[in-house]
């Protein structure tokens, strides 16, 4: 049986008292069962299954209705005048730059006035046409791709008239040649209907239907009175900014002022638009010729947006429940399920403890930015050779393949070639589920399963509320355990974790290639996050030249280790290696005899840990860490066990090479590194430096190594007696 029900909800995370707006679709509608649970762990198949749930204990129907709502995907700018029409004389000119990434083989409308009575679009062959009442203008020659194009589309409302201008225009810092004007005339039936603009769209349709929109960048669109005769057109070429220094100029908008918002500036009468799912702002324009890399240094240089058919921030479905949870409701890992296996849709969520007020001393840090970054993966597409070890779930796959309009991951693209560089939770994401691939979230579950099964307390925080509130909401907290695999950090989020340790706080890092990427919350829009793969990393695309600075918050996008602030600065390690071929177990090192880390190892036999696991076999795998003076690890860091030998297909990250390195030779920077060290503030932080440690703790019954030493740490790091600092200090 496959797949029919999808659903999502209004955030991830919450606290008692807090309602969740439940948005649920069925391929197939009717009646489904509804169940609100509480999880302690998600994988069903690995050996032992830590997947287990009991009733959650809120108030809930127990059967729901369920409608098929439409999904539709493709950004836009939406200019709303119906409060402020824009009258126009009997003659009006739309002006626009627009710059066709690749013609994908459908029309794609670049602008639509009045519910789209008039579109102005470029069809799958690069011709550019004009549209309306069931007629079409087109153009006989066509648009060249990645080369930005001039186009000036005068209609004449007495005669029906269409007159469509537009030329090539040079390449700035190139020897490309501008081309001339060229022009195309005709006549539509239904202009009559533009006495006044009361609707404009940019980008797509009035209807914003993903099969008309547009891929591809725009720039300052504007209406103006009349014709315009070529010599003015030519000033409006010249233009540096808003094209408004036109006395005929009846409407501009200028796409470079208030990046990081969904609002978008028009110059001259305040006619302002604002964009739809999510088109990516900060992006170069027609002036830029590499003069500045900062999109708020030289705003006229990132006069662009950048549109997909295929963007998605939001998928718009009417809410079909409320669901209050319980002032009484203890933190945890929830989940609310619609359906029934396997046709069922997961929606999980965290339930915070009250703000400032802590029940345990122990804090769960949920990886949600990873969450948002590999939310819809395509396993089988982008990463083939991991499909063995990831244990893949086929139907949840095949299901989010039948749906490309939910959007996809931040390690896919566009179908211009460009990175997903945003991602929402405002959509169905099936993987971040239980009983789906062991990666990320049911990953996750695995350490909820092992503090359920010691009776350790702990209170379960995120990432995203971590980025709204900052170090106060791990400041209640002596113990922070972070995910399997925490990728994505924001500033705030770093910064946050930073000041924990600096007061004296305790970290267990609990996985590997963690505190790798920046990125970016959307300022106004929470659950929707931006990631500029720049410089050097190990990664699915990266940015385009000039766009490496995030929309969000202006911030530098990339590693953070090329910003000053490489892992193992914070947690001792840092990303060294990535491989799906089978894990390997961990040695305790000579350093892993020295008293000040006798208590990691007690009752320990052997110096063997964790040649046993669901994530490959052992304890070290999938994505490694190790310590590096170099980059930051603390001269007094204690690098306790190692796990090396891994086979060929484990190959160091590419960020980690200044030269290729030749095949088959051994190389000692693949490793995985165990590593503890004190802080000057009494505090302490634990790196296990593999994303599969988590996948070995249910091993015979939480009787094994990698539980036992996971536990020592944790009591260690629960009892309050500060550690000794032995570095150095000024």
């Amino acid at each position: 049986m496959e797949r029919s029900v999808a659903g999502y909800l209004d955030r991830w995370s919450a606290r008692p008292g807090d309602d969740l707006q439940v948005y649920v679709s069925s391929d197939t509608p009717g009646s489904y069962p509804i169940r609100v649970v509480r999880l302690f762990g998600c994988d069903s198949r690995c050996d032992p299954p830590t997947y287990a749930e009991e009733p959650a204990g809120f108030d809930c129907a127990e059967v729901l209705d369920v409608a098929r709502h439409p999904t539709i995907a493709g950004s836009c700018v939406k200019v709303d005048c119906s409060h402020q029409p824009l009258a126009v004389p009997e003659r009006v000119t739309l002006t626009l730059f627009l710059h066709a990434s690749v013609l994908l083989p459908h029309d794609a409308i670049i602008a639509s006035l009045n519910a789209d009575a008039v579109v102005v679009g470029i069809d799958g062959g690069g011709h550019l046409f004009v549209e309306g009442g069931g007629v079409r203008i087109s153009a006989p020659s066509t648009v060249v791709p990645q080369r930005w194009t001039f186009l000036a589309c005068t209609i004449d409302r007495s005669g029906g008239t269409v007159l469509l201008r537009w030329k090539t225009l040079g390449g700035r810092g190139s020897d490309e040649p501008e081309g001339a004007w060229l022009t195309q005339s005709g006549a539509l039936p239904s202009t009559s209907s533009l006495a006044e603009i009361d609707s404009l769209h940019f980008g797509a349709g009035a209807n914003a239907e993903a099969r008309r929109g547009f891929t591809g960048k725009l720039e300052a669109p504007a209406i103006h009175a009349g014709s315009v005769a070529e010599r003015d057109l030519g000033r409006l070429i010249a233009e540096t900014g808003c094209a408004s220094s036109l006395s005929t100029t009846l409407a501009a908008w200028d796409f470079g002022r208030d990046i990081g918002t969904e609002s978008v500036a028009e110059c001259i009468a305040g006619r302002h638009g604002e964009t739809v799912q999510q088109p990516l702002r900060g992006v170069t324009g027609r002036l830029w010729v590499g003069s500045a890399f900062d999109w708020k240094h030289a705003p006229a240089h990132y006069g662009a947006i950048r549109f997909h058919v295929d963007d998605m921030a939001d998928a718009g479905w009417p809410a079909a429940l409320r669901l209050k949870i319980p002032e009484s409701a203890l933190s945890g890992l929830y989940a609310v399920r619609v359906g029934t296996a396997p046709d069922w849709a997961w929606m999980p969520f965290y339930v915070l403890p009250q703000k400032g007020a802590a029940t345990s001393d122990v804090a769960f840090l949920a990886p949600t930015a990873s969450y948002l970054a590999y939310a819809n993966v395509i396993v089988p597409t982008v990463m083939p050779e991991h499909v063995a070890q990831m244990n893949l779930d086929g139907p949840t796959d095949r299901f989010v393949l039948s749906h490309p309009e939910f959007g996809y991951s931040l390690y896919e693209t566009h179908p211009d070639g460009a990175g997903k560089a945003v991602s929402t939770w405002h959509r169905p994401i099936v993987n971040v589920a239980p009983c789906t691939v062991n990666w990320g979230f049911t990953a996750d579950g695995d350490i909820i399963a092992w503090l359920k099964a010691i009776g350790q307390p702990v209170d379960m925080l995120t990432d995203d509320v971590l980025d709204r509130e900052g170090e106060a909401l791990l400041a209640p907290y002596r113990v922070v355990i972070t995910g399997t695999h925490p990728e994505y950090w924001s500033l705030p989020m770093i910064t946050a974790v930073r000041g924990f340790l600096d007061r004296g706080g305790r970290l267990i890092y609990m996985g590997g290639n963690g505190f790798y990427w920046r990125v970016a919350f959307h300022p106004e829009r929470p659950g929707v996050m931006e990631v500029r793969r720049a410089d050097d990393s190990t990664r699915g695309w990266r940015a385009e030249p000039g766009e490496y600075y995030n929309s969000f918050d202006g911030g530098m996008g990339g590693l953070w280790r090329h910003q000053g602030l490489p892992p193992q600065r914070l947690v001792g390690v840092g990303f060294a290696a990535q491989g799906f071929g089978g894990g390997r177990p961990y040695e305790r090192t000579d350093a892993g005899h020295d008293p000040r880390a006798a208590f990691i190892f007690d009752g320990i036999d052997g110096d063997v840990i964790g040649d046993f696991g669901s994530h490959g076999g052992a304890a070290a795998g999938e994505e490694i860490d190790r310590a590096d003076a170099a980059l930051g690890t603390p001269e007094h860091a204690l690098v306790v066990a190692s796990a090396s030998g891994f086979n060929e297909a484990m190959l160091r990250a590419k960020e980690e090479l200044l030269m290729t390195v030749p095949p088959g030779i051994a190389d000692p920077d693949v490793r995985a590194d165990m590593t503890f060290f004190e802080t000057p503030a009494g505090g302490a932080v634990f790196s296990t430096g593999s994303i599969s440690w988590s996948g070995s703790l249910a091993h015979n019954g939480y009787a094994n190594s990698v539980a036992g030493v996971t536990g020592n740490v944790l009591r260690r790091f629960l009892d309050p007696r500060p550690f000794p600092y032995p570095g150095r200090t000024l």
